[in-house]
Order: structure tokens, then C-alpha cells, then sequence
């Protein structure tokens, strides 16, 4: 027996198989004995069938005894179609019946304000306007849904996702799990999976494991490490960001963290941090309007506003117009990945032209921050004995491939006059490094994310962005983390 007959059973004991398909469903159990055999196992009363009529106390007697009567019986499942066709029609009409009146999902984890934990979700149109809500369906798919979502039930195995991002876990018991979007549909064959269907109507698919049909116009088998978006007609590849979808565990930890009350705790480090003299800039992205060149998502909390880059070119601009001997840079990052190319967190215009420009960034290969400002080197850098010119730059020891798909805090400070640079990775001190004294830093035009789209590529989102005109020491950047990290 193939996928795709397993495929067409399911879909039309689900009753949402195309009438023009019907014709293929029957033709091939007529010739594949292990086709039938499956249709016949699948009209009996499994177990979740079993709990909902308990439940409801549906007509149960009639079900069980055709379902029952298929079983003793099974010679006509082999000598003839039409007994079984008879049998199971009694059974997909009240199945069908019956999934029109039950849930399709339980929700196991809510931070949306409109879905609560515990409830049980039926067909028709759900919306949530920030958090995330997890569920589990009558057949044991388990999704993470992040807002802004809005999505339908048609039946327990089949979602339409109009907008928001999602992520699934199929066990085989859930075999065929489709999620439709405004360009295309996705059906499960056994696998993990995440969809992201955004406001402009454009979707992605990317595999975490296993296999799906993404069908957009054209049928296309994708695998693990396999990413594509959806666009009406053609299913085009992409690069994997599987790391840019909430899994059950960082749910539930986010969850916990709202519980703890975290948010308010940044809250009013936010306001603290407002009244200091030295702060030259909080942007929460908030007021940030999109330009094209990046998207809104979620951030660290329900209602939060982050940047997500995508694109090669991605960015949003950033011109603090002053300058500073000291300074503090802090950022809550969320890495889709560590690509083959340098990430820029914070870029300084006309580096070779001015000195004192800034630029911060994330290492290719070795996923470590460097911290370049025109006209500083490391003081322990030979060029003699050291071919990487990257070396010439204060960097970390340790890196960030660790915290890819988790939100982490970056930081970073610089002491022009001792010429100490500092690097904190989620609160603790990572490395401490020496350059050349004197050099005052200059925050002019700058870009936030990607910068010619070749040698810097952004992936991931940029929360709270904190720049300040002191240096932090180190059990205060701790307090911080501490205090604003949403797990």
C-alpha cells in the first residue's frame, strides 16, 4: 500500500477528499487488497471515536455493530466491494456526523488572551491577536500556533492557516495532517513540520523531519532540511529557518515565564532605564513602521513588537546622531541560524571613512560577536603571525550556534579611554579584550539587520535594542538578563 492510497483513504474518511478524486480512491482499492484491508480498520471505532461517543452518546449501538459486523466478516473484504461499501457507509456517515458536532483540538498551552488553556476548540474560525496557543487534536497532532494567527478547523486532520506560523509534530496515528494556506496545502506523510502564512498572503514550508507534499499548482515531495514557499502556482525552495517556529518546549517555558511575571519585570526596567541620563536609546520597535525591508512579528511577550530579517537586504535604519567615550549595547536576538556570512546586529555607515564607527556582529563559522570600531585593533594582534584579519577585531570566545531558535541576549560595552571591550552572552561575561585607548565612538547613520545583502545577512528577529552612553558592569548586565529574559 503507497502514501498516496493511505492519503486518498484518509482524506475521504475525513470528508474532505475532492469529488474528482473519488473515481482514483475507488479503482485503486479495487486492485489493492492492503488498500481495502485499511479502509476496513480505519471505519472501525477507534479509540478516540470510542471516547467521543461515550461522550456525546451518539447512536453508538447502530455504529459499533456495523463497525462489528465488518470484522466478523472477513471474506467480504476480499470476494466483494460492494458488502464493504455498504458496511462502511453506515459507519463514514456517522463518523462524519459526528465530527461535524466534536471538537477537532484541546488546547494544552495558551499565552493568548482570546484561547484559554484546557478549552477544546471546534470547527470554525479562531483568532488570537498575540501569544501562542499549543493543541492537541483528536488524533495526537500536537501545533504551536504564534500569533498574529488566524485560523479554521474543517476536521480534525485539516487546518487552514490564514495568517500566523505554525509549527507541527504528527505522530502516525494523525497520518495525512494537511494545512491549507492561501497558495497551497501541506500534507503530512509522518513528519515535523512548520508553515508560515504571513498578512500579504504568502507561505513557507519548512521540514524539520520526515517528509510532506507541498502542492501550490504543482506537487513537490519535501524531506528533512527542505524549505519552500508556497506562491499559487509553483512551490520554489528556499533555505531551512526551522529555528523560526515555536516548539512545545519553548512554549511551555515561555508560558512559564509570562506566570513568573517577566513581563512586568521588564517592564519596569524599561522605565528605570528611561530616567537614566545615559540612555541613548530603548527602541522597542514598537512605532517602527515597515518599510519593505523587514517584518513585524512577535517579540518576547504576548503583544510584543520585533523585526524579523529574512531577506538578503533586509534592515531597518537607525541614526542616534552623537557620540561617546563609553557605551553599552544590548540586544535581545533570536538567530533562525548561523548562515555562511557574517550577521549584523548593529551597522555603522562609512566605516572606512570615519573613525569611531561602529559595527557589531556576528562571526561566519564561528558564530562569535565581533565588535570592530574604526580605528582600534587588539592590541595582541600580530598580523605577522596571524592570517585572519578578522582577529585584528575584539571578539568572543564562545559561541551563539547554542542559542539559535532561543531568544538571547547579546551585549556588548566599550571603554574608549582604558580601551577595554567587553562581551556578555545572556548575562555572564564572556571575554574580556584590550585595544588601542582614545578613539571615541560615533553613532551617525547606521542600519539595524542586514547591510549589503552579501557580506552581512541578518536571520532571525531583533527585540528591545538598548544603547547607552556608560558601561554596565557586569553583575548589572546579569540583573538585567535576569530580569527581561522571557523564559
Amino acid at each position: 500500500m503507497t502514501d498516496c492510497e493511505r492519503q486518498l483513504v484518509d482524506l475521504y474518511l475525513d470528508g474532505v477528499l475532492p469529488e474528482s478524486e473519488h473515481a482514483l480512491l475507488f479503482q485503486r482499492l479495487e486492485t489493492d487488497p492492503e488498500a481495502l484491508v485499511y479502509l476496513a480498520s480505519r471505519t472501525q471505532l477507534n479509540v478516540d471515536l470510542r471516547r467521543s461517543f461515550k461522550r456525546r452518546k451518539l447512536q453508538q449501538t447502530a455504529v459499533a455493530g456495523a463497525a462489528t459486523s465488518m470484522v466478523r466478516q472477513p471474506r467480504s473484504v476480499w470476494l466483494s466491494w460492494r458488502p464493504l461499501t455498504a458496511a462502511a457507509a453506515v459507519v463514514m456517515v456517522a463518523a462524519g456526523w459526528l465530527w461535524m458536532a466534536a471538537d477537532t483540538a484541546q488546547v494544552a498551552v495558551s499565552t493568548a488572551a482570546e484561547i484559554t488553556s484546557g478549552q477544546r476548540l471546534g470547527r470554525g474560525t479562531h483568532e488570537i491577536a498575540s501569544g501562542t496557543v499549543e493543541l492537541l487534536t483528536e488524533r495526537g497532532a500536537r501545533l504551536v500556533i504564534e500569533a498574529p494567527a488566524k485560523f479554521a478547523f474543517s476536521s480534525a486532520q485539516r487546518l487552514r492557516l490564514d495568517r500566523g506560523r505554525l509549527s507541527a509534530d504528527v505522530p502516525p496515528s494523525a497520518h495525512g495532517f494537511t494545512v491549507v494556506t492561501a497558495t497551497g496545502e501541506v500534507v503530512d506523510l509522518g513528519t515535523r513540520f512548520g508553515v508560515d502564512a504571513d498578512a500579504r498572503g504568502g507561505s513557507e514550508v519548512h521540514v524539520f523531519e520526515g517528509e510532506v507534499i507541498a502542492q501550490a499548482g504543482q506537487r513537490l515531495s519535501l524531506k528533512i532540511g527542505d524549505a519552500a514557499a508556497l506562491r499559487t502556482a509553483l512551490v520554489i525552495r528556499r533555505e531551512l529557518r526551522d529555528a523560526a517556529f515555536i516548539q512545545p518546549a519553548e512554549n511551555a517555558s515561555l508560558a512559564e515565564g509570562l506566570r513568573q511575571g517577566r513581563q512586568k519585570q521588564a517592564a519596569a526596567w524599561r522605565e528605570r532605564f528611561l530616567k537614566d541620563a545615559a540612555l541613548l536609546t530603548w527602541e522597542d520597535f514598537e512605532s517602527q513602521q515597515e518599510n519593505g525591508s523587514f517584518r513585524h512579528v512577535q517579540g518576547r511577550w504576548p503583544g510584543s513588537v520585533a523585526l524579523e530579517f529574512v531577506e538578503k537586504g533586509d534592515f531597518a535604519p537607525m541614526n542616534l546622531a552623537t557620540e561617546a567615550r563609553q557605551f553599552t549595547m544590548l540586544a535581545w536576538v533570536r538567530l533562525d541560524r548561523l548562515p555562511d556570512a557574517m550577521q549584523s546586529i548593529y551597522h555603522g555607515q562609512g566605516y572606512y571613512q570615519q573613525s569611531g564607527t561602529v559595527h557589531w556582529l556576528v562571526r561566519q563559522g564561528a558564530g562569535t560577536m565581533l565588535l570592530p570600531v574604526s580605528g582600534t585593533r587588539r592590541l595582541a594582534f600580530d598580523p605577522s603571525k596571524e592570517p585572519d584579519t578578522l582577529k585584528t577585531y575584539p571578539g568572543s570566545q564562545h559561541s551563539l550556534s547554542g542559542s539559535v531558535g532561543r531568544w538571547t541576549l547579546m551585549a556588548v560595552t566599550y571603554d574608549s579611554e582604558s580601551g577595554t571591550v567587553r562581551f556578555f552572552q545572556d548575562g555572564r561575561l564572556d571575554n574580556e579584550e584590550r585595544v588601542n585607548p582614545g578613539v571615541i565612538a560615533r553613532f551617525a547613520e547606521a542600519r539595524l539587520g542586514n547591510w549589503n545583502g552579501q557580506e552581512r545577512v541578518l536571520s532571525g528577529r531583533l527585540d528591545d535594542f538598548v544603547v547607552l552612553s556608560r558601561v554596565l558592569p557586569a553583575d548589572e548586565i546579569l540583573a538585567f538578563f535576569n530580569a527581561t529574559k522571557p523564559y
